[in-house]
């Protein structure tokens, strides 16, 4: 699945305001939402720990939805 299918998907109106988990996915995974979501103006807040992106929180066609690193809860 591509980021944008993935975008495409998930990101829906019975979706809003859902967390998605990613085990591990601030490092190299994330780097793919980053690119696809700065290069298409989508308004998101990211928060680091070192260079892993450890949650993203996007708001997009007045929706919101928050990918979480899981491996960073252990």
């Amino acid at each position: 699945m591509t980021v944008e299918q993935f975008f495409r998907n998930e990101f829906t109106n019975k979706n809003r305001d859902k967390c998605f988990y990613a085990h591990f996915g601030g490092g190299f995974d994330a780097s793919f939402f980053v690119s696809y979501l700065v290069n298409r103006g989508i308004e998101a807040r990211f928060m680091f720990s070192g260079s892993m992106a450890v949650m993203i929180k996007i708001k997009v066609n007045g929706m919101s939805f928050t990918l979480i690193d899981s491996g960073r809860l252990y």
